[in-house]
């Protein structure tokens, strides 16, 4: 009897055992319910997603002790931190507005098929994870707010939710790319040098709160427009390829100093044959630039006193 009684606690036992094992196990590895969808945006690690405008190829967005990086054919890059910001903050509004649709039979109606979808997958901590197939957009007809139609994990069902999602994952690498060229406080700066080809160079420097031109009288509002102009300085216009900067010609170069602040130095350089200046910063070393440089290597008339 007893030895039956023995066998029964061990079953009992066991079965227990396997029941919290097996719930932990899906604990570890599990999807984010979509009831009351509402992201917790500070847990978030990383944001894999097959942007169309890519080809569907895969975009990484993760978190790093050093801050976020964007990733695309095994090639990091620090991202935007406002691009960033602005996705975090989209997410973390994220609702669901209704369900559509309670099977496949709805995808084609709202874009949702496997063909049509931009899949995203969200990773957080503790192992969980948020699948999204963002397909079709609408307007809600009685705010004009832009909605979304979407399928979650791998669910069949159909859902409107808030917010215009193919904005924030149909981009490509450089849109979330880091595309600083300065940034610091414009009120530091005491000093910018431009070392122009010929003898075209020139200095704005700061003196007891004026700003001169080769210590010469200047229009000071133009100057103080630029000055706060290269506080903030940014450009879209990254370029993907590699390029040996080594083998170019360097044309432009300005240096900006100031009070307590680090050096920073914008080079422009000629002689590549897609682009006519090619233009790198010492504050962003993993981008290089192309485009209008007008704005940022300005010609010395620039501040002449009308």
């Amino acid at each position: 009897m007893k030895t039956k009684h023995l066998l029964l606690i061990v079953l009992v036992l066991a079965g227990i055992y396997a029941v919290i094992h097996f719930t932990d196990t899906n604990r570890n590895e599990s999807t984010i319910p979509i009831e009351n969808l509402e992201i917790d945006t500070a847990t978030i690690q990383s944001i894999r997603f097959n942007p169309e405008l890519m080809n569907k190829a895969e975009l990484l967005i993760q978190r790093e002790e050093s801050g976020w990086t964007i990733s695309h054919a095994d090639k990091s890059y620090p991202a935007d931190k406002s691009s960033v910001d602005i996705l975090l903050r989209e997410l973390g509004k994220l609702r669901i507005s209704r369900m559509v649709g309670k099977n496949a039979e709805s995808w084609p109606k709202y874009e949702l098929t496997d063909e049509q979808v931009t899949p995203v997958l969200i990773q957080m901590e503790d192992n969980k994870t948020l699948k999204m197939n963002i397909g079709g957009f609408d307007f809600d007809q009685q705010t004009n707010q832009p909605l979304t139609y979407v399928r979650f994990n791998e669910d069949e069902k159909s859902y409107l939710v808030n917010g215009y999602l193919l904005g924030l994952f149909n981009r490509d690498l450089a849109s979330y790319r880091n595309k600083t060229i300065s940034k610091c406080d414009a009120e530091q700066i005491t000093k910018v040098s431009f070392t122009y080809p010929g003898d075209s160079s020139f200095v704005l420097s700061k003196n007891n709160g004026y700003w001169f031109r080769n210590m010469q009288a200047i229009d000071s509002t133009a100057c103080k427009t630029y000055i706060n102009s290269l506080g903030n300085l940014n450009s879209p216009a990254i370029i993907e390829e590699d390029i040996d900067i080594q083998k170019l010609t360097l044309y432009y170069t300005l240096k900006i100093e100031g009070d307590s602040l680090e050096t920073i130095e914008v080079k422009a350089y000629s002689g590549h044959p897609l682009y006519p200046l090619i233009v790198t910063s010492s504050m962003n070393d993993e981008s290089i630039f192309k485009g209008d440089v007008s704005n940022i290597f300005v010609s010395p008339g620039k501040f002449d006193i009308p």
